[in-house]
């Protein structure tokens, strides 16, 4: 049980947490006229973003496609990673924009960018690859 004299409309736990593990809070205020009655029951996961996944590795290339090589996040930090998000710049003067091209689940260890689904350049381009967990 936690008390507060103090008007608060956050409250941080700090000890006592494991990442991945569901936590039920509920709380109840009170004022001249006494104590309310509990609020109803909220379940809250301790977790946070995802560690960033290692970079892709170049597998093959042809004049339409280009396919890499994807890893895991090496940590989930508490939740499990649900989608990989892959991106692309615009090709070839490295400072152009990234824009996402597509998710996927994960499970795929490669993922081949094509010409027509991925807007890739012209064979002769430079493109920048990431994704994110």
């Amino acid at each position: 049980m936690i008390f507060s004299t103090s008007e608060v409309s956050s409250y941080v736990v700090t000890e006592g947490i494991s990442r991945g593990k569901i936590y039920r809070f509920r709380y109840r205020v009170r004022n001249i006229n006494g104590w309310s009655v509990f609020s109803e029951i909220g379940y809250i996961t301790a977790f946070s973003i995802p560690n960033t996944p290692p970079a892709p590795k170049f597998v093959s290339a042809t004049d339409t496609s280009v396919t890499v090589d994807l890893f895991y996040a090496d940590d989930d930090n508490g939740s499990r990673i649900k989608l990989y998000e892959i991106w692309i710049d615009k090709g070839n003067d490295l400072s152009s924009a990234f824009s996402k091209v597509t998710t996927y689940d994960g499970i795929i260890k490669s993922h081949t960018l094509t010409k027509a689904g991925d807007n890739l350049g012209s064979p002769a381009a430079l493109h920048r690859i990431k994704y994110r967990a």
